[in-house]
């Protein structure tokens, strides 16, 4: 599993709080289903899912930020860093009709706003900071 991983990210942060929820589905002597939250004294917290009935990939890590979002796909390290590429402002929400009814949903960004990066120009252990 990645805690080890979130921890090496982090060395000098102190767990707060522990949830886990570990299930047997398809069998009693095997745990197929496992949910861990894990809460850090810097305020982060870290949500790791794994199940047996997850049939679609999913990425290896996927990172949500005050500053944008980390998609890693796999241990190729294969993913996009998106950040905003200047301060957004708040924009008013847009209603935008479904079938299933109205739906609220953030404005559309403005051109530039996105900035796309690699993610992994960097290895672990090469200071990547995770404040």
């Amino acid at each position: 599993m990645d805690f080890d991983q979130i921890l090496f990210m982090m060395p000098n942060v102190k767990i707060k709080s522990l949830y886990a929820d570990i299930k047997n589905i398809l069998f009693e002597e095997v745990d197929d289903y496992i949910k861990i939250i894990f809460k850090f004294d810097n305020g982060i917290t870290v949500h790791i899912e794994l199940s047996t009935y997850v049939l679609d990939y999913q990425p290896r890590w996927l990172i949500g930020g005050d500053k944008g979002t980390m998609i890693v796909k796999n241990f190729g390290c294969e993913g996009n860093i998106y950040r905003t590429g200047k301060m957004l402002e708040k924009l008013p929400p847009q209603i935008t009709e479904t079938e299933a009814g109205p739906t609220r949903q953030f404005a559309p960004v403005p051109p530039g706003g996105i900035v796309t990066e690699q993610p992994c120009a960097f290895r672990y252990g090469s200071g990547v900071e995770i404040s």
